[in-house]
């Protein structure tokens, strides 16, 4: 019979192997559910609640429209980068943070209103 602590142990080990996992199905999950050339997104963390996207093939600046109408995850499932702002185009004070290409990202650092497309960017 195993000790207490052996069981422990083996549960501590078995929870961190399945970490990894899940977080990579989620991520797995996002870029299959984002068809080629879109940039998708979704209303709350880890790719749920709702998804709104579509394809971006112009440059310039997209307000995020929906539903949902702003991002806490997001797919760039295109060959360009994109930046995601915290305001609709056209507002200042926004804070800002790069999705290169055919990237994803399961929380963003904040709430995403609007992108930014710039294939010589």
């Amino acid at each position: 019979m195993l000790s207490k602590l052996t069981q422990l142990v083996a549960a501590a080990l078995f929870a961190l192997a399945l970490a990894p996992a899940a977080a990579s199905a989620a991520e797995a999950e996002g870029v299959n559910d984002c068809p080629g050339n879109w940039i998708c997104w979704w209303s709350q963390d880890n790719y749920n609640g709702q998804r709104g996207g579509g394809v971006h093939g112009a440059d310039g600046c997209w307000n995020l429209v929906g539903p949902p109408s702003f991002a806490y995850s997001m797919t760039n499932n295109t060959n360009v980068n994109i930046t995601m702002q915290s305001r609709p185009c056209g507002e200042s004070g926004q804070q800002r943070a790069d999705l290169s290409r055919q990237s994803t990202t399961s929380s963003t650092p904040f709430q995403v209103r609007s992108f930014l497309r710039c294939a010589a960017c």
